[in-house]
């Protein structure tokens, strides 16, 4: 996390239309990627989640997934890998950074429940987080995510978010 969180996020999806994109697209950082990647999985490897805890992600406001999200394709697959890193933190009271500016509320969160495989990818990095009181954990890019086995989302009335649309991971 931190100031180049977003930069980092923005090559990895390569938006044309973003500002950074522009100001960054000639310097990729290919280098720095792959060693946060490659430190992602290794403290992913050491630090134990507890898979009693769900972990949350705001959603930057964006009520939109995609229907292979949720649909089966061809192949049996459901969901989705995103290009960018993901983070995740263990108190949805944390989520106010994922607000869309200006914006008191929070239309969709992502509820994952953590996986026991140490290769699902999953790494504690509150150590390394810009907020200090926040358990976060990140995926790197293109971690495969998936609906949950009933596959339905449930809507929550926060008193500090407003309504809430959860979609269990």
């Amino acid at each position: 996390t931190g100031p180049m969180y977003e930069i980092y996020n923005c090559i990895l999806h390569q938006r044309g239309e973003d500002p950074l994109w522009n100001k960054f697209q000639h310097n990729c950082f290919p280098n720095t990627l792959c060693a946060i990647v490659s430190a992602i999985q290794k403290i992913g490897a050491f630090t134990p989640v507890n898979l009693d805890e769900k972990l949350y992600r705001g959603n930057g406001g964006s009520q939109y997934l995609p229907s292979s999200f949720f649909d089966r394709d061809d192949m049996n697959v459901r969901g989705m890998a995103p290009f960018g890193f993901q983070s995740f933190t263990a108190s949805i009271d944390s989520l106010e950074y994922a607000q869309p500016d200006g914006e008191k509320k929070l239309p969709m969160v992502f509820v994952l429940q953590p996986s026991s495989d140490p290769l699902a990818g999953f790494a504690d990095v509150s150590g390394f987080s810009q907020y200090p009181k926040e358990r976060e954990f990140l995926l790197p890019p293109l971690a495969f995510l998936t609906p949950d086995s009933t596959c339905k989302s449930y809507q929550h009335e926060s008193p500090k978010y407003g309504n809430v649309n959860f979609v269990p991971m």
